[in-house]
């Protein structure tokens, strides 16, 4: 389906407030600072495999942001079509997938631990998803509008 013309005026990649909270990201965040996210695609590694899932996931925050993001976009083949049903699929890829949700909508003391052993400075969160009113004592708001809100980590 890539590349092909299906008719009809193209849908624009982001909303504004995505792309300005991506651009307050790029400006307020240090060049190596790493990101996880819950705009991803499911939540399980078999979501991964399926395109579109979330209508909400792509590589948006890494190519505004201009940062490394911990697992993101819509779907393992924009990744490499490497793992198939036959092979093995990475376990680190589920546990991405995983503790990206979970640090988004329930955080906990596991979720909080795998951000710290993975470096995570902030984490974007989709807000059309079910989510807490408060990251404390794990991250604090840094940024906010009417889509996303962006988490600095403690």
């Amino acid at each position: 389906r890539i590349g092909r013309d299906y008719g009809g005026p193209a849908k624009p990649t982001t909303s504004y407030d995505f792309r300005d909270a991506m651009l307050w990201l790029q400006h307020n965040s240090k060049q190596n600072d790493l990101v996880a996210t819950n705009f991803i695609a499911g939540t399980k590694v078999r979501d991964f495999f399926t395109n579109a899932k979330y209508p909400s996931s792509s590589l948006a925050i890494s190519a505004i942001s201009k940062r490394r993001v911990l697992v993101e976009g819509d779907a393992w083949g924009n990744v490499g079509l490497v793992f198939n049903d036959r092979q093995m699929i990475p376990s680190w890829l589920n546990d991405r997938l995983q503790m990206s949700h979970q640090f988004a909508k329930k955080p906990d003391i596991e979720s909080a631990t795998y951000m710290r052993q993975m470096n995570i400075n902030w984490f974007v969160v989709d807000k059309s998803k079910q989510m807490p009113t408060t990251w404390k004592p794990y991250a604090s708001i840094a940024f906010e509008n009417s889509g996303v809100i962006i988490l600095k980590l403690n």
